[in-house]
């Protein structure tokens, strides 16, 4: 599944990962090779209008970013971005989590002409501003 993530987003790595570094609290990564896939929410919008005016019926579409980050990538850049000083600690993959995902969406750059925008640093660079 993508994750999404924008303002007002909360309880989730994203917003988790920027509330314990503003903190200086230590970062827990369980899995050091997790990798997912990370969407921010006004690229989801334009894509659901862009479907919602499709001439098309029944479609079935993956929106995401089609690109892959570590979860161990996503807390150093975020530790990093807010200045934050905890330690990143890297525990076992809790049983049952996906351990690698990133959507395919070449089907929805070729039906709604369709690109994501914003890239992660970006999206997490807006929620920053957010927080201020």
């Amino acid at each position: 599944m993508t994750n999404v993530y924008g303002p007002r987003d909360f309880d989730r790595v994203i917003p988790t990962f920027i509330e314990k570094s503003a903190k200086n609290e230590n970062l827990i990564v369980y899995g050091e090779e997790k990798l997912m896939d990370f969407i921010y929410i006004s690229d989801v919008v334009e894509a659901f209008i862009k479907a919602l005016n499709a001439n098309e019926t029944n479609l079935t579409l993956n929106i995401g970013s089609g690109v892959g980050t570590k979860i161990l990538e996503l807390a150093k850049l975020i530790r990093d971005m807010v200045g934050g000083h905890g330690e990143i600690i890297i525990k076992e993959a809790r049983k049952g989590e996906v351990e690698r995902f990133v959507s395919d969406i070449k089907k929805a750059r070729e039906v709604l002409k369709w690109e994501p925008k914003t890239a992660l640093k970006d999206g997490i660079k807006e929620l920053l501003s957010c927080h201020s």
